[in-house]
């Protein structure tokens, strides 16, 4: 393996030859380089070589995917779905949704202000990102905010 992660296989290949690959394939939290800004704070899922994302469609109707939170400890469980997109591997996610309704219309206060925020325990389900938008119009997002 190179020093980027690459794994460069340089043969005459014959009919036959098969290669196998085996990769950790526990789901798992991803963080971002701290330098980019648009995902500072936030993480992603990932199982083996494919990110996840969450599709309003497999979360509960009242909850705006703006508003939901994973934490640290995240319980993270992968399930095959036959009855979703032809078959597809899931994962359930503990995780939280923030109730920020203490806020009203403001956009921004002051930090001395410390308004409450209420972080109530939810499960939510990601997908693969490839499987994302075949389901009709809806919300989408792959990292959301560590509390």
């Amino acid at each position: 393996m190179d020093d980027k992660g690459y794994l460069r296989l340089d043969r005459q290949w014959q009919t036959g030859d098969f290669v196998e690959l085996c990769l950790p394939m526990q789901p798992r939290l991803t963080v971002a380089h701290p330098r980019i800004d648009p995902t500072r704070g936030s993480v992603a899922i990932e199982r083996g070589p494919l990110v996840y994302c969450f599709e309003s469609f497999d979360q509960p109707a009242e909850i705006d995917l703006l508003d939901v939170a994973i934490g640290r400890d995240a319980h993270l469980e992968a399930l095959w779905r036959d009855d979703m997109l032809g078959g597809i591997m899931v994962i359930k996610a503990t995780g939280c949704w923030v109730d920020a309704a203490a806020w009203g219309d403001d956009l921004y206060r002051p930090v001395s202000t410390r308004t409450p925020v209420t972080n109530r325990p939810m499960h939510l389900t990601a997908i693969p990102y490839y499987a994302w938008d075949n389901r009709g119009l809806g919300a989408m997002r792959v990292w959301v905010p560590l509390v």
